[in-house]
């Protein structure tokens, strides 16, 4: 994947969310995978950084985050 990009995090929480992903968590600070949530990545939100699961992301824009993001979505969900 190629940072930072846009996308909008899952509707699940009423409605969609544009967010700008910014990177994966950091190794060093804060675990980069959780075990329910899956991988962890860093967003603005609302100017606002926050940790948003990479699973939670949709809709992300540009070449090649699209099709990862989507892959990642569709293996987290249906085959973890």
């Amino acid at each position: 994947m190629v940072f930072p990009f846009r996308a909008e995090r899952g509707s699940e929480y009423g409605h969609p969310a544009p967010v700008r992903v910014i990177g994966l968590g950091d190794p060093d600070d804060e675990p980069m995978m959780d075990e329910m949530y899956g991988i962890l990545c860093e967003a603005r939100l609302e100017g606002k950084i926050v940790t948003v699961p990479l699973g939670e992301i949709e809709d992300a824009k540009g070449k090649p985050n699209r099709q990862s993001v989507a892959d990642y979505s569709y293996w987290f969900w249906n085959w973890r």
